[in-house]
């Protein structure tokens, strides 16, 4: 299976989903960038971004929540 995340950085809301095969770009906008998430994000003043490789400090929440949901999967 292959994970796509998200994490809102302040509020540190949640988004996980599942497939199986690797994801694409179209997969990530179809799954993430709906007209209603755009419509909040500009209503909100925040903006998306992709965390660095190998910057943990960036990384460190997605990492979390990757290792939750790949540990509930185990558990099944």
């Amino acid at each position: 299976m292959y994970i796509f995340g998200a994490v809102l950085s302040s509020s540190r809301f949640k988004y996980a989903t599942l497939q199986n095969r690797p994801f694409k770009t179209e997969d990530v906008i179809e799954h993430l960038y709906t007209k209603k998430f755009n419509d909040f994000k500009n209503e909100m003043g925040f903006f998306m971004w992709v965390c660095r490789a190998g910057d943990p400090e960036s990384k460190g929440k997605i990492e979390n929540l990757i290792k939750y949901i790949h540990t509930g999967a185990d558990s099944q």
